[in-house]
């Protein structure tokens, strides 16, 4: 095996690293999207005197209420919050779909060394898991998660159809060509 056969069953090992990574992060902001757009009532805590102005503020107006995400450094209203975490799910999507693609590009082109593929073949990733249920509905959960997540906060915004069709082809089409990609990522000689 050559330096450059080495490095490519290196960057294959990657490649699956990225995929399991980015859909646990897409499962994670499409679940956080998806609590953040569920309608919630209202509860009224009892504040301190000096707090009675900003709780007056956040009863009339709830998008005053902040909202932390990790990896922003400032709160966001709960309608920038749920973006960012749409847009995180999408991203994350198309970084898995790439790194995908380069599993299937770089185990054609270690073909040649079967024993190796076998090897890789138990590698503990989603990507690579014998059973379709266990690749497909990882590959899946974020797809239908921020979908929900879209319907809701569309429909509560009273949005037009169109806005929803566009989120919802940007969430879905990454997901659902995934799972496609995940079908057979390493072609492993029987």
């Amino acid at each position: 095996m050559t330096e450059a056969d080495k490095l490519l069953v290196a960057n294959l090992l990657e490649a699956l690293r990225q995929i399991q990574s980015c859909l646990i992060l897409g499962i994670g902001a499409s679940f956080s999207a998806l609590v953040l757009a569920i309608p919630r009532r209202r509860v009224v805590l009892e504040l301190e005197p000096e707090l009675t102005e900003r709780k007056e503020k956040i009863e009339a107006n709830p998008e005053l209420a902040n909202v932390s995400v990790p990896g922003v450094s400032v709160p966001l209203s709960p309608s920038i919050a749920l973006l960012v975490l749409l847009m995180l799910t999408v991203v994350m999507g198309l970084v898995a779909d790439y790194a995908a693609y380069s599993v299937i590009g770089i185990a054609s082109q270690l073909r040649s060394f079967p024993k190796v593929l076998e090897a890789i073949s138990t590698f503990p990733s989603i990507a690579i898991a014998h059973n379709l249920s266990l690749k497909f509905i990882p590959a899946l959960a974020p797809a239908l998660l921020a979908s929900i997540a879209v319907c809701l906060q569309l429909a509560r915004d009273r949005s037009t159809l169109i806005a929803l069709g566009v989120w919802l082809l940007l969430i879905i089409v990454p997901y659902a060509y995934l799972a496609h990609l995940l079908r057979h990522p390493i072609p492993v000689p029987t």
